[in-house]
Order: structure tokens, then C-alpha cells, then sequence
């Protein structure tokens, strides 16, 4: 079984309205695949500068591919904020020895140049 892990990096606004997409995306799916998804879902985060982001990890253990995941993720975000990031990794490993490097990435608006790259030329 494949680990689909998601980083999600977000603007504060249309957060509430992405938030609640997300709740119920990820109830529909756990309900879907009996709990497989684990979530950290995002939290506000606060720049030295003063500037206030969200960012959320998101993984889950599905036999299928990641594309409806990650088209609804990046669809989703790109509709609700000003700018959004978002990043995903394949997991094969069993958390030992490299740490996980990210396959692909996708962004709408502007993203703030403190916002983490996760391009696969990055990682």
C-alpha cells in the first residue's frame, strides 16, 4: 500500500470556507477507506515579519492513484484563497533512513516568498 502524503501552505483568506471543505473531504474519505487518513489540518502560522499563513500535512494509505486527491486538494485551495502551495510525495519507505522529498507541486496567486519550495528540484 502507497502513503499518499499532501503539504498544504495557504493564505488566511478563504481559509474558514477551505477548512470546512477539508473537514468533510476528509470525513467522506475516512469514512470511504475505514480511518486511513491522517491529518494535521492548518494551522496558523506567524512570520518574524508579522505575516500570518496556514500550512497542514495530510497523509493517507490508498491503493489508488493520487490524482483525484491531489486535483481536488489543489482545486479547492486555488478556489477558496488568494494563494495557496501545495506538495506531494509518494511514501514507499517505512520512515527509515531518508527523509521524504517531494515528487510535485502546485501553487495559484502569489506565493510569498517565505513559503517553503517543494518543487522536486528542491527536495
Amino acid at each position: 500500500m502507497v502513503v499518499h502524503r499532501f503539504r498544504l501552505y495557504h493564505s488566511t483568506t478563504g481559509a474558514q470556507s477551505l477548512h470546512d471543505w477539508l473537514g468533510q473531504f476528509t470525513l467522506n474519505v475516512n469514512a470511504a477507506l475505514g480511518n486511513e487518513l491522517s491529518e494535521d489540518l492548518p494551522t496558523l502560522t506567524e512570520t518574524i515579519d508579522g505575516e500570518t499563513y496556514y500550512q497542514g500535512d495530510l497523509a493517507f494509505e490508498w491503493s489508488e492513484g493520487k490524482a483525484q486527491l491531489f486535483d481536488n486538494f489543489d482545486a479547492y485551495a486555488a478556489s477558496y484563497c488568494d494563494w495557496h502551495r501545495i506538495g506531494y510525495h509518494e511514501c514507499i519507505h517505512d520512515g527509515t533512513g531518508d527523509p521524504c522529498s517531494w515528487d510535485e507541486q502546485r501553487e495559484s496567486g502569489t506565493v510569498p516568498s517565505h513559503i517553503p519550495d517543494m518543487s522536486p528540484s528542491q527536495s
